[in-house]
C-alpha cells in the first residue's frame, strides 16, 4: 500500500525527481524498480527539455538584440545615434552597464574616444570619462587597439597588472572590474570598437557570448557599409549641385552640408557636421539671421509642410540674399526625422530686380513728362488752332468774295493770284482743322457718339461726295457692297471721317486708273477697303505711314502736298472706335487700305451716347 500512496502523491504532485522505496525480493519490489526506470527516462527528458529551452531563448534573445540594432541603424539618419541605441541595447542585454565608442581614423592608424556613452551614474564616472576622452589609441595598442587589429571580441579582468588596459588605473577608480570590447566591421575595416564595463569581478562573457558580440558588431558594420554607400552617392549628387543643400536633426544638428554649402560659409565639411547652427555660429553671421533661420526651421517642423522665405545673410564681408526653401524629412513610418533646405543665392538676381526697378521708375518719370508735354502741345495746338480758324475763315470768305466780285473786272493774272491765296488759304484750314482734331484725340477729348449706322449708305455718301473730286482728275471711283452687311453701333460721322481721309489720300496719291471701295461682313462686323492704283508705297515705310506728320518722300509724292496727318487721324479715330487700319502696298501699282470696324463700339462709347 505505501508504494501506491507514493506514486500516487508523485502524481497528484507532478514531481517525479524522487525514485519510490523499493520492497527487495518482493513482486511489489519489482514494480518499484521498473516504476523508478520510467521515472529515470521521463526526468532526463525533461532535463534535456529545460536545456533546449534554455538555449532556444538564448538565441531568441540574441536574434532580438541583432534585429534591434538592425532597425536602429537603417531608421536613424546619423550614424551616432545608431551607435547610442547599439550601445544601450548591448548594455542591457549583457547587464554590463558602462559603454563607449572609440572611431578609427580615416587612415586606420588612430582610434578617437566619442562623445557616445551609456553610463548608470554620470558623476561616479566622471573622471574616468574625462580619461577616456584624453586617451588616443594606437591601432594594436591595448585591449581596444588590439581589438582593432585582430577584428575579435576580447576582454580583461581589472585591475590589469600587466597595464595592458592603458586607462586601468582610472577604471579601478570607478569601480569597474571587467572590461570587454568588439569590432565594427564595415567590409574588412574597422570603423569603430566598442566596449563594455562591469562593476561585478565573477562576470566574464563565454565564448557564445563573445562570438555574439562579433555578430553584433558584423551586423552593425554591413548596416554601416550600406549607409556610408547611400551617403557617399548621395554627396556626389549634392556636391555638384549648384544651390546650398544642408540636411539636419531634430535637434538641429547638421547631417550634411554640400560643397556649395561650404564654399558659400567657409566652412570645413567638420566644422559643420553634428553641430548646431548656435555652436558653428561664427561662421554663419549675425544672430539676427541665426535668429529668422532657427524660427524658420522651428515653423516647418511645426507645420509639417514645406516653406520658402528670403534671407539676407553676411558672408566674406558683402550681404547675400538667399531664397531658402527648408522641408520635413519624413522616416519609414511617416513621422518626420530630419529638416531638409535648399539655399539659392540670388542676390545678382535681386541687384537686377533692384536695377530693372530703377530703370522702370526713370522710365516712368520721362513717360510722365512725355505725357506732360504731349498735353501741353496738343492744348498749345488746340488752342493756336482754334484762334487761327476764325480769321482764316474770314480770309477764305473774303478771298471768295473778291474773286466772284472781280471776275471779268481784272486781268488773268490778278484773278489767277486770288486763286492761289484762296487755295492756299483752304489748305491752311485744313491742317488747321488736322491739328485740331489730332489734339483733341491726344487730350482725350474728341466728342464721340455712338448710334446705329447703316454702312452700305455711308459707302454711297462718301463716294457720292468724293467723285466731283474723282472726275477733276480723270480718275474713277467705284464702290460695291458684298452681302448683308450688318448695322453697326459706332460713330457714324466719325466713320465717315475715316473713310473720306483714305478715299481722298488714294485719289490724291493715283494719277491713273481710280479708286475702289469695297464693304462686306467680317465676323460680327463689317471690313472696308480702299483700293487704288497710285504710286503705291515702299515696304520699308509701311510701318510708318501711321505716325505724324508723316509722308513718303518721294519726287512724285512731293507735288501732291498735305499735312501728313490725314492717316494718322484716320488711325487713332479707328482705335477710339474699337477698329483697326492695316495698309498693303506694291510700290508703282498701288495700295489697299483695309478698316475693320466691330458691331459694337467700345463700352465707354455707348455708355457715353447713352
Amino acid at each position: 500500500m505505501d508504494l501506491l500512496v507514493d506514486m500516487d502523491r508523485q502524481r497528484t504532485s507532478g514531481d517525479y525527481s524522487e525514485p519510490v522505496r523499493v520492497e527487495p525480493h518482493t513482486e511489489v519490489g519489482q514494480i518499484a524498480r521498473q516504476y523508478n526506470r520510467v521515472l529515470d527516462a521521463i526526468n532526463e527528458t525533461t532535463a534535456e527539455r529545460e536545456v533546449a529551452l534554455v538555449a532556444l531563448r538564448e538565441k531568441s534573445d540574441a536574434l532580438e538584440l541583432l534585429q534591434k540594432i538592425t532597425a536602429a541603424v537603417n531608421r536613424e539618419l546619423h550614424l551616432e545615434r545608431a551607435y547610442r541605441i547599439a550601445v544601450a541595447e548591448v548594455c542591457a542585454f549583457t547587464g554590463w552597464p558602462v559603454g563607449h565608442v572609440y572611431a578609427v581614423s580615416a587612415d586606420g592608424t588612430t582610434l578617437t574616444p566619442t562623445e557616445i556613452w551609456q553610463l548608470p551614474d554620470e558623476p561616479a564616472f566622471s573622471e574616468f570619462r574625462a580619461r577616456t576622452a584624453d586617451t588616443r589609441i594606437e591601432r594594436g595598442a591595448g585591449l581596444v587597439g588590439g581589438c582593432a587589429v585582430t577584428k575579435q571580441p576580447a576582454q580583461v579582468r581589472l585591475p590589469d597588472p600587466t597595464g595592458w588596459f592603458v586607462r586601468g588605473d582610472a577604471a579601478a577608480a570607478a569601480g569597474l572590474k571587467a572590461g570587454f570590447t568588439f569590432p565594427v566591421l564595415a567590409g574588412e575595416d574597422v570603423v569603430a570598437v566598442l566596449e563594455f564595463f562591469t562593476a561585478d569581478p565573477d562576470e566574464q562573457l563565454d565564448t557564445p557570448m563573445l562570438e555574439l558580440m562579433a555578430s553584433v558588431g558584423t551586423q552593425l558594420g554591413r548596416a554601416v557599409e550600406r549607409r556610408r554607400a547611400d551617403e557617399a552617392r548621395f554627396r556626389t549628387v549634392v556636391d555638384h549641385m549648384p544651390a546650398l543643400v544642408m540636411l539636419r536633426d531634430l535637434d538641429g544638428r547638421f547631417l550634411l552640408a554640400n560643397r556649395r554649402y561650404e564654399e558659400f560659409y567657409g566652412v570645413a565639411g567638420d566644422a559643420v557636421q553634428g553641430r548646431t547652427l548656435r555652436e558653428v555660429r561664427s561662421q554663419f553671421g549675425a544672430p539676427v539671421w541665426l535668429d529668422e533661420t532657427e524660427q524658420h526651421d522651428r515653423d516647418v517642423l511645426a507645420t509639417n509642410r514645406a516653406s520658402e522665405r528670403e534671407i539676407e545673410v553676411d558672408v566674406g564681408g558683402r550681404t547675400a540674399v538667399l531664397a531658402s526653401i527648408k522641408f520635413p524629412i519624413p522616416g519609414p513610418g511617416g513621422e518626420t526625422v530630419a529638416l531638409g533646405g535648399i539655399e539659392v543665392d540670388i542676390t545678382e538676381r535681386k541687384e537686377h530686380e533692384q536695377e530693372l526697378a530703377s530703370l522702370v521708375r526713370r522710365v516712368e518719370t520721362a513717360r510722365d513728362e512725355a505725357e506732360r508735354a504731349t498735353r501741353a502741345k496738343s492744348h498749345f495746338l488746340a488752342s493756336v488752332s482754334h484762334e487761327l480758324r476764325t480769321p482764316m475763315n474770314a480770309i477764305i470768305g473774303f478771298t471768295r468774295l473778291v474773286s466772284r466780285k472781280t471776275a471779268g473786272r481784272i486781268d488773268d493774272v490778278q484773278h489767277d493770284n486770288l486763286g492761289k491765296v484762296l487755295t492756299s488759304a483752304e489748305h491752311l484750314m485744313m491742317l488747321i482743322n488736322d491739328l485740331l482734331d489730332l489734339s483733341r484725340i491726344e487730350a482725350g477729348k474728341l466728342d464721340l457718339h455712338a448710334s446705329e449706322v447703316d454702312v452700305g449708305a455711308l459707302v454711297d455718301d462718301v463716294v457720292d461726295m468724293l467723285q466731283p473730286l474723282a472726275a477733276a482728275r480723270s480718275l474713277s471711283l467705284t464702290a460695291r457692297t458684298t452681302g448683308q452687311l450688318p448695322q453697326l453701333t459706332t460713330d457714324g460721322a466719325r466713320l465717315r471721317q475715316v473713310l473720306v481721309n483714305l478715299v481722298g489720300n488714294a485719289l490724291k496719291f493715283t494719277e491713273h486708273g481710280g479708286v475702289h471701295v469695297e464693304a462686306h461682313r467680317a465676323g460680327d462686323g463689317v471690313e472696308l477697303q480702299v483700293l487704288d492704283t497710285g504710286i503705291g508705297i515702299p515696304a520699308d515705310h509701311l510701318d510708318r505711314i501711321f505716325d505724324e506728320f508723316e509722308q513718303v518722300e518721294t519726287g512724285a509724292t512731293r507735288k501732291y502736298g498735305g499735312t501728313g496727318l490725314g492717316l494718322t487721324i484716320s488711325n487713332r479715330l479707328a482705335q477710339l472706335l474699337g477698329g483697326t487700319i492695316t495698309a498693303e502696298s506694291v510700290l508703282g501699282e498701288g495700295s489697299t487700305f483695309t478698316v475693320t470696324m466691330p458691331a459694337h463700339a467700345p463700352a465707354s462709347l455707348e455708355q457715353r451716347a447713352g
